[in-house]
């Protein structure tokens, strides 16, 4: 590998809710405003698609929001310059598999190439790899286990799973020059990665990734060299209104501007930027917001090269959310149940959602560690 090649990666885009009428409208420009001639300027440009694209709304039973965005957004992606969207996040299935193949579809159309997810398991752990000035940049993509992962006979996100991650990580050493994996991971409004997460970041670079970009978080993260690797522990926002009043993390995100070096090195350059409904909805930070950022990331940086205090950081957040969690799971006890029980009946003390709710907290990687590490800490 003898050339340059630059590289942009963007968090999570959603088209839908405050922002469907605007992607509708196809105006490129009235959304990403400075961001677009970054993307122009690239010679890679990809980003997380965080809802599928369709025009016939079958949510699933899910917790949590079901998502979608109109098709045209492949269409004002493709335009803006992107080459690529990854599909591997909690929402690609929100829309049932008729909408993940409108999704696939509709990209097809617009010529973005997709990764991360697909009719089956094994379709959805395909890499995609890109060429640019003779360098093969391999795109490995996971999720955590929610709603939305694939399985040998059916449709979804590939799934973090390390029987099947180091196989593929392997192979894609083989076919590519310079292996970055996007992972849909970690704690939402959280900027610092959980233990665990870190512990898999640093497998996968010990397994050959040379990049690692951590999405979902829906803030900016800390970022970390390991072995002298990148590791970007969240992303923010690209493109992502929220129903009812949200923290100042939210409308605040970061594009990795990445250079990949001839040596199979790389260098992170962050451009920072606000996100909103307004137009345009992306714009530069104030000269005020940037100080405020700088110092926070500083702070955060400091903090996640030391794996005890990630941890300790990690008991603060547990200590907070897990009784909520607790509650909704403890569910009746005592006689009443034991009757119900008898009669069949003790499905009715539970509503839907929250048997749903339950479900996704003993399977997500995340909502798994924050209750197993509770109950340590006991």
């Amino acid at each position: 590998m003898q050339n340059e090649v630059s590289l942009v990666i963007f968090g999570d885009i959603c088209s839908d809710r405050g922002f469907r009428q605007i992607f509708s409208k196809g105006n490129s420009e009235e959304l990403f405003g400075f961001a677009e001639q970054i993307v122009s300027d690239s010679d890679i440009a990809i980003a997380n698609l965080e809802c599928p694209l369709t025009d016939s709304l079958e949510p699933i039973r899910k917790s949590g929001p079901c998502l979608s965005g109109p098709p045209e957004t492949a269409i004002v992606l493709a335009r803006a310059g992107f080459d690529a969207v990854c599909l591997a996040n909690n929402h690609i299935m929100d829309q049932g598999e008729d909408g993940l193949r409108s999704t696939i579809n509709v990209c097809d159309e617009a010529g973005l190439e997709i990764v991360g997810a697909g009719e089956n398991l094994q379709e959805a752990r395909q890499p995609l790899i890109i060429e640019r000035n003779g360098v093969r940049v391999g795109f490995y993509c996971m999720a955590e286990t929610e709603f939305s992962i694939a399985s040998d006979s059916s449709a979804g996100a590939n799934g973090i799973d390390a029987a099947s991650w180091v196989n593929d990580i392997t192979g894609l050493k083989v076919r590519s020059d310079f292996i970055v994996v996007l992972l849909h991971s970690g704690k939402e409004n959280y900027q610092l990665p959980t233990p665990l997460q870190q512990q898999l970041c640093r497998n996968l670079v010990r397994n050959g990734a040379d990049l690692i970009v951590c999405q979902h978080s829906h803030c900016i993260g800390a970022y970390e060299k390991y072995q002298n690797k990148v590791i970007i522990y969240g992303q923010g926002n690209f493109i992502f209104d929220s129903v009812g009043p949200t923290i100042d993390t939210w409308h605040i995100g970061v594009i990795a501007r990445i250079c990949i070096n001839s040596d199979r090195s790389c260098k992170f350059d962050p451009v920072y930027y606000y996100q909103s409904t307004r137009q345009p909805s992306i714009r530069a930070l104030t000269e005020s917001e940037m100080r405020e950022v700088t110092e926070r990331q500083i702070s955060l940086n400091k903090t996640v090269v030391d794996p005890e205090s990630v941890k300790n950081e990690w008991n603060i957040i547990v200590g907070r959310d897990a009784p909520n969690m607790l509650y909704l799971l403890s569910g009746y006890r005592g006689l009443l149940l034991r009757i119900l029980r008898r009669l069949g009946l003790h499905k009715l003390l539970y509503k839907n959602t929250t048997r749903l709710s339950a479900l996704n907290m003993l399977r997500c990687q995340t909502h798994r560690e924050l209750l197993e590490t509770y109950f340590e800490n006991e």
